[in-house]
């Protein structure tokens, strides 16, 4: 059962904005974008009794004064009412580029005014209040039971074999993992699967420069990725968060590769960084050092030595489960402190 099934779910909207001009609207100030009149459209129907809520979840807003001024006159409806806000990464300021930057100050000027309306943040951060808000600090987590554990696992000898799976960005930092393979002069025939898009890949492609062990599948089915996953010694969580400003991130891959039962390989912190005893993990250096992969290899041999590799798989995620399964690491959380009333 979800977080959902167990609430009354009245009102559920989501808008993507579909085309340039309206996303250029929505990035200027002083302008009721598309995606804003939607919103209000939509939020402030009067056929609406927020009278008869008691939350309201809202996933990564983007802010501003305009959004403000909804949630305004839902709390103003119902001052009772417990809006809760997941902000998934924070700060998150050094995320915008270009003409987006305006973004940072509309943002700011929303900020200054959320403790007014917003009950709780959810925040998969270490931080205990954002914006004068108390926190609900969180995991990021899967539905264990959706995703399949690699099956027939089975290293090759003197052969490492990564993943890195994502919509890649800048501070996914897989460059730096790319360099480290040009540079690496080791024993083992080291091979990156690069699985996703994004606005990064045509810069990784140019900087891997043909290199046969570094290989872009572009986007991948389910199917073809549980393949590619079973024959994968590590997976490569995000290496270049600090190039965004984050330093602590509970990231979504890292959990579903903990799912698929596979070590995990990431640069910025994690709540593998708090799992004493946890030795499917390693901490990479946070800055803009080319990736050792040396070190990989030391970690990917240390794993093998200490284990029967045919359980690895089996031990990695029935350990992570009991943490980052969505019943556990999300949904209980929220339904004990804010649902139930605990503190």
């Amino acid at each position: 059962m979800s977080l959902r099934e167990e609430m009354d779910v009245k009102v559920e909207y989501s808008v993507v904005p579909k085309n340039t001009l309206d996303r250029i609207c929505f990035i200027l100030p002083f302008i009721w974008s598309k995606r804003e009149s939607n919103w209000k459209a939509k939020l402030m129907d009067s056929s609406i009794n927020y009278r008869d809520f008691e939350y309201m979840y809202i996933r990564k807003p983007s802010l501003s004064l305009k959004f403000y001024s909804i949630l305004h006159y839902i709390k103003k409806q119902n001052p009772s009412i417990k809006i809760m806000m997941e902000i998934p990464t924070y700060p998150n300021t050094n995320e915008y580029h270009g003409i987006k930057k305006i973004m940072v100050l509309k943002s700011v000027n929303c900020e200054r005014k959320l403790r007014k309306v917003v009950d709780y943040i959810l925040t998969y951060s270490r931080d205990k209040t954002i914006w004068g808000i108390s926190c609900l600090n969180i995991a990021n987590c899967v539905d264990y039971s959706s995703i399949a554990p690699r099956e027939h696992y089975c290293p090759i000898k003197n052969t490492l074999r990564m993943t890195f799976v994502a919509d890649f960005m800048y501070w996914h930092g897989a460059d730096r993992l790319i360099q480290g393979i040009a540079q690496y002069k080791g024993n083992y025939d080291v091979i990156l699967n690069i699985v996703g898009n994004g606005a990064e890949i045509e810069n990784l492609k140019r900087l891997a420069n043909n290199d046969s062990r570094i290989i872009f599948h572009g986007f991948k089915t389910s199917e073809e990725m549980n393949e590619i996953f079973n024959n994968t010694d590590i997976a490569i969580d995000s290496l270049g968060r600090h190039r965004s400003g984050i330093t602590y991130n509970s990231t979504l891959k890292g959990k579903e590769y903990s799912a698929r039962g596979i070590p995990v390989v990431s640069a910025v912190q994690t709540e593998f960084d708090y799992m004493p005893g946890y030795k499917y993990y390693l901490k990479v250096p946070a800055d803009e050092s080319v990736i050792v992969v040396d070190d990989i290899v030391k970690f990917f041999e240390k794993v093998l030595l200490d284990n029967n590799y045919e359980t690895i798989t089996t031990e990695i995620r029935s350990i992570t489960e009991n943490i980052f399964d969505f019943s556990k690491g999300f949904k209980k959380p929220i339904m004990e402190t804010i649902i139930r009333g605990d503190k």
